[in-house]
């Protein structure tokens, strides 16, 4: 369901707007992409995304934006798919001439018009509430406000509701949209809240920003944070950097499948003292924690880091053991346990700042981290990349990485099942709590997370890929979660949810479900049945139906191979 708001400038569409969001978690927001820049104290985030001139030029020329609009010299559209049908709760604002255009694309758009008979009422919000604009700007958005509500008028019967502001009912109209809403929003619940908190380091969201190269600066951070990304993890910083690891290999990254990657990231392009002399100050203004990343190989240069950023009262450090790819080249420190006991002697011993492990997928992690939580380490964070791993370009018979030895470290969607299973498995062996990371890419992978044991996650390739409005879609599903689970009063009734009920095996489970409305016979799921279990009949209609037959063991192979934009056949656990 999609909610589109319309109405002149200063009508009140922004205030409605913000107390349906406040109101009703699992509402979303849908992204304008705008050419305008950010107006003075206009932050990064919000429901506009700024793109230059030639980048909206090409998404409007492939189809990607519709509704397109020019107004006061910039360009404004929406992206195509975000106005089909969906089953989520959507919510925008539309400009009165393009209502009869948004419903030829989806006639189930709800809208709600704005209007008054009052234009001083227009001016005096403009120019004493939302103070945004320029006096300029302010006589052309009134000017047009009477032709605005003039198209609202005649095209009445395109809304489901018009509303006229006045300003005696000004302060009523949310009560209004609310009776007009009410039949289709689910039972209103109040905000949730997505806190959380690793030992004694507290978020406002489980959403970390890994450390990597998009992390070098805290620039990437923050054009994430106003999104809902809580805190970061700097780039793992050394003291003394060769030579030859001041730069980056060349192609550092390999990226397949859209959603995965090799990297061979290492070293540090800029010197430890940029973050020591204003980059943990510029994260700390921010109101987040920054968890200063440091290399566990050398021992001393460790040491001597904690004893520089103790004195800045960084919220914790994350010691990195387990680089798959320079562990490759120079000794894999994530196997060396006695390399991990001298690390947590000499770094415990020297600070009480929080201290998290960073370890990868091994046959000795198990042992690793609850050693390293017997020498006091307060969180575990799991898994880094993955590997080495290589891809070969076969035109070139030359490695995908520019790295000596071709490998680099696998991280993305593809390692996600094995980070989940290292922290479920971490958090029924230790006490200390245990980050993940590893190929989470959506609120979806972050609730597993924690219900497989994680107080807070990381995340860096679905942000290296997608960009910082990544975090804005993850919170934003967390927020719908939580409001359409109301068992769960917050995030932190999710952490460890699964860890009983893998204590056993399980023989006998009932068999997946075809849900009739949503299959549309395409047969996919007939040919990933080994078992014969699946046939095809016509309903009356002639429409083919897939039917689960009694020899049907519950391998589940077809609740896979569904398509998800049909999801028409669900498991019973």
């Amino acid at each position: 369901m999609i909610i589109a708001l319309s109405g002149p400038s200063g009508i009140g569409k922004g205030y409605v707007k913000k107390q349906l969001l406040r109101l009703y978690p699992c509402i979303q927001e849908l992204e304008w992409f705008t050419t305008r820049p950010l107006r003075t104290n206009e932050q990064v985030g919000g429901n506009r995304t700024n793109v230059s001139v030639s980048e909206f030029r090409h998404m409007a020329d492939v189809g990607e934006l519709v509704l397109i609009q020019n107004l006061f010299g910039y360009r404004y559209g929406l992206r195509m798919e975000d106005l089909l049908p969906t089953d989520d709760i959507k919510l925008t604002e539309l400009h009165p001439d393009n209502i009869s255009k948004a419903l030829k694309i989806n006639p189930a758009i709800i809208a709600i018009g704005f209007v008054t008979f009052d234009i001083s009422l227009l001016h005096k919000r403009l120019t004493v509430i939302r103070k945004t604009e320029s006096l300029v700007e302010i006589e052309k958005r009134v000017a047009m406000a009477e032709g605005e509500i003039r198209t609202i008028l005649q095209q009445k019967s395109l809304f489901t509701s018009v509303v006229e502001i006045t300003e005696a009912r000004k302060h009523t109209v949310i009560e209004e949209v609310l009776a007009i809403l009410t039949p289709h929003l689910p039972e209103r619940k109040i905000a949730v809240s997505l806190k959380t908190q690793v030992g004694s380091v507290n978020l406002k969201t489980p959403l970390l920003l890994a450390s990597g190269y998009i992390t070098e600066t805290p620039e990437f951070f923050k054009k994430a944070q106003p999104y809902g990304c809580s805190g970061m993890v700097t780039r793992s910083l050394k003291q003394h950097v060769p030579p030859d690891r001041s730069k980056i290999t060349v192609p550092r990254y390999a990226v397949f499948g859209q959603d995965n990657m090799l990297n061979c990231e290492w070293g540090n392009e800029k010197p430890w003292t940029e973050w020591r002399d204003g980059g943990v100050h510029q994260v700390k203004d921010t109101g987040c924690p920054i968890i200063v990343s440091l290399s566990g190989r050398d021992l001393e240069s460790c040491c001597a880091l904690v004893k520089a950023f103790d004195k800045l009262n960084v919220d914790a450090y994350e010691i990195n053991i387990s680089c798959s790819h320079s562990g490759a080249l120079h000794g894999n420190l994530n196997i060396d346990v006695l390399h991990l006991e001298e690390l947590m002697k000499k770094v415990r011993n020297i600070t009480k700042t929080p201290i998290w492990i960073k370890l990868s997928y091994s046959n000795l992690l198990f042992s690793m981290a609850g050693r390293a939580q017997e020498l006091g380490a307060d969180a575990i964070v799991c898994t880094n990349s993955i590997g080495p791993g290589m891809l070969i370009d076969v035109k070139t018979a030359r490695s995908k990485l520019g790295i000596k030895g071709g490998g680099g470290g696998m991280t993305g969607k593809a390692i996600f099942p094995i980070a989940l299973w290292c922290v479920h498995r971490l958090s029924q062996n230790l006490t200390i709590p245990v980050v993940g990371c590893g190929g989470i890419f959506t609120a979806d992978d972050v609730v597993q997370m924690l219900m497989a044991g994680a107080s807070a996650v990381q995340l860096y390739t679905a942000p290296a890929l997608k960009g910082p409005t990544v975090f804005k879609h993850i919170t934003a599903g967390l927020q719908k979660f939580l409001a359409e689970n109301p068992q769960y009063a917050s995030l932190a009734d999710l952490v460890g949810l699964t860890l009983d009920s893998t204590k056993e095996h399980h023989f006998s489970s009932p068999r997946p479900v075809v849900i009739e409305e949503k299959c549309t016979g395409c047969g996919i799921c007939i040919q990933s049945c080994a078992f014969d279990a699946l046939t095809m009949i016509r309903r009356a209609d002639r429409e083919l139906l897939a039917v689960i037959a009694d020899n049907c063991i519950s391998c589940n192979a077809c609740v896979g191979v569904c398509p998800p934009k049909f999801d028409a056949i669900k498991a019973s656990f």
